[in-house]
């Protein structure tokens, strides 16, 4: 997708629109508020649409696997290799920390 002079991948996350009022508006919110948030630990919202009964979110896409393999990586706990076959171990106090710390960072940025 072209975003300004800009190419990215995206990632689309489709969700089944609620059958109540309440449940679509906690949608329209999020996309609001995603839209609004510029930060480096939160990936960008692009575009929302909602079209038959679905809503659907394009962002940029985050394609450096899960929070808890990078943990793990950071730690020196696995080898890359080791993520795929599924042989993981626990993670450490200070791997925790960083992440809470980045993420409430990042929460300093809600509207």
């Amino acid at each position: 997708r072209t975003v300004g002079e800009e190419t990215l991948q995206v990632a689309v996350k489709d969700v089944p629109l609620p059958d109540d009022e309440a449940g679509r508006k906690m949608l329209v919110t999020e996309a609001k508020v995603h839209f609004q948030l510029v930060h480096p630990a939160i990936v960008r919202c692009l575009e929302v649409s909602f079209d038959a009964g679905v809503f659907s979110s394009v962002m940029e896409l985050m394609d450096a696997g899960s929070l808890l393999d990078n943990l793990k990586l950071a730690n020196g706990q696995i080898a890359s290799g080791q993520i795929e076959s599924g042989q993981t171990g626990g993670i450490t106090r200070g791997a925790l920390s960083h992440v809470a710390r980045r993420m409430l960072e990042a929460l300093q940025h809600l509207p």
